[in-house]
């Protein structure tokens, strides 16, 4: 080779490896750079959004209700499982299919779906501890939308007959009671720290392509006889907003945004391949003090969940399940 061509091959390299750590930069490794792997999701049962943290070092699947589905909790990272059998007798003799969904708030099992008497829908309420069961018949309720707050666990009602729209009921001794205040938060996020019930609204749409945007933050409150609604607009940091998250003492909010770009791979004769990348932010409760806690490649797998110590939250990427601290 002589040594002109020799030049060229190395300037084309240098400029490739140039282009391939700017890919790598605007693409962002840095979240899972940061954050602590803890290893395959599929190894503890995961997939998905099936688990709920139930303490900081133990999740409960959710595989969904009927036999041959057992209710578990498994200790991470260790993968002990321990199996719940008072509550699975419960809930396998009430659904005998997969339409349902568990949450396990303060020791109290709610599980709610369809069962062949109750095809709109039943509700069970059991403690862990206690073979006590309570069923409501014609009440469905959306298990992934609840919160713990003034000891009390809160959930949202489906959009099931003979109910429309988000209402609240409340957990207390195994008891399910109807709130006589009623509200209807669009994308509700949970309790604030100073008791008000946040909300977005229309967050989910078309977005634009500036270099920042913003959305309406309801704040509902309470005088014991009505919720009152008070609005206020939230700059964001950046547009495309895909997500926003509610930690468990309401005193921060985890903002997730998409970015989608038009790659033209070399291998690939420059044919184009859209990819994402997912960025991180967190916040106060009042959307203040946004700080940047990084990007990563997005694979629509991402899935953040908060850790019941308020610091940390979980997200999946390539299969693998990643812990990142928001501090």
């Amino acid at each position: 080779m002589k040594r002109h061509q020799f030049l060229y091959v190395a300037l084309a390299l240098f400029f490739f490896g140039l282009l391939a750590v700017w890919f790598s930069a605007s693409m962002g490794r840095g979240l899972l750079e940061t954050s602590q792997m803890i290893g395959e999701a599929g190894r503890w049962g995961i997939f998905g959004n099936n688990y709920q943290w139930v303490s900081t070092n133990e999740i409960m699947l959710q595989h969904g209700c009927g036999p041959p589905h057992p209710i578990l909790i498994v200790r991470v990272p260790t993968g002990e499982r321990t199996v719940m059998p008072l509550a699975e007798v419960a809930v396998n003799n009430v659904f005998t299919n997969d339409q349902c969904s568990l949450s396990l708030c303060r020791g109290w099992l709610v599980a709610s779906g369809k069962t062949p008497t109750a095809p709109v829908g039943a509700t069970l309420v059991t403690h862990v501890a206690s073979t006590n069961v309570r069923i409501y018949h014609g009440v469905k309720l959306d298990t992934e939308q609840f919160w713990s707050h003034d000891n009390i666990c809160w959930f949202g009602l489906g959009y099931s007959p003979p109910y429309s729209g988000w209402l609240c009921m409340q957990v207390s001794s195994g008891v399910l009671k109807k709130l006589a205040a009623s509200f209807s938060p669009q994308y509700p996020l949970g309790f604030s720290r100073d008791d008000a019930f946040l909300s977005l609204n229309d967050f989910i749409s078309e977005r634009t392509n500036t270099t920042t945007d913003s959305v309406r933050m309801s704040r509902w409150t309470t005088n014991g006889a009505a919720y009152r609604e008070s609005q206020m607009n939230v700059s964001l940091p950046r547009s495309e907003l895909s997500g926003a998250y509610l930690s468990p003492r309401g005193d921060k909010i985890l903002w997730c945004f998409l970015e989608a770009y038009d790659h033209r791979s070399i291998s690939s004769h420059f044919h184009a391949a859209v990819v994402y990348s997912c960025e991180c932010w967190i916040s106060t409760e009042r959307a203040a003090d946004f700080k940047r806690l990084g990007n990563m490649h997005y694979q629509g797998e991402f899935l953040p969940k908060w850790l019941p110590d308020d610091r940390r939250f979980s997200f999946i990427s390539d299969g693998l399940l990643y812990i990142a601290s928001t501090e």
